[in-house]
């Protein structure tokens, strides 16, 4: 069974992802947190670290100090992830302060194995019920049938995903890829059928080797706009629509 460690929260920490701090800065985070930034301008964006202990495999070694160009992109963003390579310190509170709109919300509790399952997800939940855009950053993505008890806490569940639908939220999971053939596709399908939605409503952005998954909201059209705007206006980085 599950739970959460509850940590203190300041005052715009909110959040539920699983994540470990130990691969902040990496070269994906640019990816990312410009991808997130740039398409929910128009909305309250609530991030949900999914924030579990690090582990003992070796730090992420795609660090952004690896591809310098990514400066002349967004100065700001390089110079945060810089930073915390740099100092030798990776952590998510590098990107917390000054880099997305006011509004945003984090949610950086830690995650731990041990913890009743659903007290994180419940908590979580009522800390960004306000927000428009979830954005959901697990170790791995979505969960998938062959999760072991004790890898759970390093994905997204349906039952989540659902809650947040059914309390018209839209959403951004992050997805590392697997290698497992149509499991994209696959996914894709088990989200329309699960969240009761229009194929419409789901676009699935790749970068490099992450997707993400964008549930996006009837109540949140722009989103839709946003996205096709960003990839347009970023040729060079090479964001894709896959389905």
């Amino acid at each position: 069974m599950l739970v959460n460690i509850h940590m203190t929260l300041s005052k715009k920490y909110l959040g539920n992802s699983k994540m470990q701090n130990k691969y902040f800065g990496d070269i994906s985070d640019f990816y990312k947190y410009y991808f997130l930034r740039n398409i929910c301008l128009d909305y309250k964006l609530g991030i949900n670290w999914c924030l579990i202990p690090n582990d003992d495999s070796n730090d992420g070694k795609h660090i952004i100090t690896k591809k310098k160009r990514l400066k002349n992109i967004d100065e700001k963003l390089y110079k945060i992830l810089e930073k915390s390579i740099l100092n030798n310190n990776r952590n998510t509170k590098y990107i917390e302060n000054g880099y997305f709109n006011n509004d945003t919300i984090f949610y950086n509790s830690v995650y731990e194995k041990y913890f009743l399952d659903g007290v994180y997800e419940e908590k979580a939940f009522n800390n960004l019920i306000n927000q428009d855009i979830i954005f959901f950053d697990p170790d791995n993505g979505i969960e998938v049938p062959s999760t072991k008890a004790i890898d759970k806490l390093k994905y997204v569940q349906y039952r989540t995903i659902l809650k947040y639908w059914n309390n018209k939220k839209s959403m951004i999971i992050f997805q590392f890829r697997d290698f497992v053939s149509n499991s994209i596709k696959d996914k894709r399908n088990k989200l329309i059928e699960c969240l009761k939605c229009s194929k419409n409503n789901i676009k699935i952005i790749k970068i490099e080797n992450v997707y993400y998954f964008c549930l996006i909201n009837n109540k949140h059209k722009k989103l839709f706009k946003s996205i096709s705007d960003f990839i347009n206006y970023n040729k060079e980085l090479k964001y894709e629509i896959i389905v």
